[in-house]
């Protein structure tokens, strides 16, 4: 994998493991390394473009993919608080499909 020049998406590049990926993204070169978080003002590590996004909320998901359509490299830290469903089809599952196969199937 090529990180040095590279573009970077990390969600919750805000804290723990999202933002040591941001941090060593940048530190190894990459050429832009977006922070996502709910917050964005919460992104505060030098060198991450802040980008606000809920990954429960198809619409931003959509809306940060266009606006970030150079990404080369994505860092999918970011899952919903509940535990993965062993059935995404199940009556009462409310994981969005890509967030379940990103999550539970990789």
């Amino acid at each position: 994998m090529q990180i040095s020049g590279s573009v970077a998406l990390v969600t919750r590049a805000n804290r723990g493991l999202g933002r040591a990926f941001a941090r060593e993204l940048v530190r190894r070169g990459a050429a832009k390394v977006h922070g996502a978080a709910r917050d964005p003002g919460a992104v505060t590590e030098p060198g991450v473009l802040p980008v606000a996004l809920d990954i429960t909320d198809g619409e931003q998901v959509a809306r940060v993919a266009a606006q970030c359509a150079d990404v080369s490299l994505l860092v999918n830290n970011g899952t919903p608080r509940s535990p993965a469903p062993a059935d995404p089809s199940a009556p009462g599952t409310s994981w969005p499909p890509a967030v379940y196969s990103g999550r539970v199937l990789g």
